[in-house]
């Protein structure tokens, strides 16, 4: 982000711990993971590559409260990890549900969780990193000495239905780095009706009020990838198309560009 250019992260950690079970955590393993080579191409900023050059991560954990059938990823996203030059994924088959079970998934859920079979059953080999997803558990607190971060305490949790719910063991992981990929939610506007509760406006497919519309995320909460969202944006203006009435008195595209022309 251009306004923490100059933050200079240390990213010489040999253990990272990414907090979430979404596309951004994948997105984060993803980057540093990466070789510099896997980046050509890439739209990343400078000062971005700069600081990841040196890094050295051996070992990346994505952490989750619950388990592989509660993770957000989509399945091209999850897939792309197994395509790493410098890593590979490593799922515990002791994590994952009884097969029979992903037949009440939606479609790309279940698509997600195979992918996590598949690594499951992957061999590790000789790889220089490893990107472990560590289910069933819920970061405590952070360990830290000297201003600096050593280790991050989770609780191992176990499932009430769709709910994470502490066992009482609790661990340490070993940790030179954290990052947070949790928690989004749409920023409220005073006197705009807002789902607290799901983090995103109270609307009806995307209409919030008269002449008042939302999209993406800010419609349906933190979910689904660009792909899945930019319909939202389609769905919306052939709304707007339907229901605002033409104002004779406005010259519309034509006045604009006059406007923009005289500007």
């Amino acid at each position: 982000h251009p306004d923490f250019a100059a933050l200079a992260p240390d990213l010489s950690a040999a253990n990272a711990v990414i907090i979430g079970m979404g596309n951004v955590a994948l997105d984060v393993a993803r980057i540093l993971a990466k070789t510099e080579a896997e980046f050509a191409g890439s739209d990343i900023v400078a000062h971005a590559l700069a600081a990841l050059r040196g890094r050295g991560v051996a070992r990346i954990t994505i952490l989750g409260r619950r388990g592989p059938h509660q993770i957000m990823m989509t399945p091209k996203e999850l897939g792309e990890l197994g395509k790493l030059e410098r890593a590979a994924p490593e799922v515990s088959a002791a994590d994952l549900p009884d097969a029979a079970a992903d037949a009440l998934l939606e479609p790309g859920q279940r698509k997600s969780v195979a992918l996590l079979r598949e690594f499951a059953a992957a061999p590790g080999g000789e790889i220089p990193m490893t990107i472990a997803f560590n289910f069933f558990a819920s970061p405590v607190r952070l360990i830290g000495e000297a201003g600096r971060v050593t280790a991050v305490e989770v609780e191992r949790t176990a499932l009430d239905g769709d709910r994470a719910v502490g066992t009482g063991e609790v661990r340490r992981l070993p940790a030179d780095l954290v990052v947070s990929c949790i928690g989004y939610r749409s920023s409220p506007i005073d006197g705009v009706p807002f789902d607290a509760r799901a983090g995103r406006f109270a609307n009806d497919d995307g209409l919030i009020a008269p002449r008042l519309y939302c999209v993406g995320w800010a419609r349906r909460g933190p979910s689904g990838t660009i792909g899945t969202n930019r319909p939202d944006g389609f769905g919306v203006i052939e709304r707007l198309a339907a229901e605002v009435a033409p104002d004779p008195a406005k010259s519309g595209g034509a006045g604009f560009d006059a406007l923009a022309a005289e500007r």
